[in-house]
């Protein structure tokens, strides 16, 4: 199975590469000839651009590496970014949970406002348990992440 960030795996790989040359990237852009521009090379590095194979080729003779050792980053640097990866499924995860608090803590709220509107209605115990659930929900909601916090962490 093919990584869904192989091209900024192998970007980030590449600057790691370059870095380690000495080379900013306007001078690996002048070392690769006039096809290529510093602005070409950041947009590979940042993986937002895929590098063709015959630049891969270029690279790794520029670079004195293998097309090899282009392609397959270090343990860290995959990890790295497998850890950023996972960091954002549950960021996106967090936002989708508390929109739904979001929308059940206003059901719930509705559900209350009827049950005060008709106060001789006997309540059950399944209405009782729902409008427990929403205020556990709710409780969550504002110690975990209330108003304003987008689950992104500075």
């Amino acid at each position: 199975m093919i990584d869904e960030r192989v091209d900024e795996l192998v970007g980030a790989n590449i600057r790691q590469l370059r870095i380690a040359a000495g080379l900013s990237q306007g001078q690996l852009a002048s070392k690769l000839g006039e096809s290529y521009r510093q602005q070409t090379l950041l947009k590979i590095e940042k993986g937002s651009r895929p590098l063709r194979l015959t630049e891969a080729a270029v690279l790794a003779q520029v670079l004195d590496t293998t097309v090899d050792a282009l392609l397959n980053p270090p343990a860290d640097t995959a990890v790295e970014l497998k850890l950023y990866a996972a960091a954002d499924d549950v960021v996106g995860l967090w936002r989708h949970v508390r929109a739904n608090c979001r929308a059940l803590t206003e059901s719930k709220a509705a559900l209350e406002e009827v049950v005060a509107e008709h106060p001789g209605v006997y309540v059950g115990e399944q209405v009782a348990g729902v409008i427990e659930m929403a205020r556990t929900c709710t409780i969550e909601t504002a110690v975990y992440g209330g108003e304003g916090d987008d689950g992104e962490h500075q």
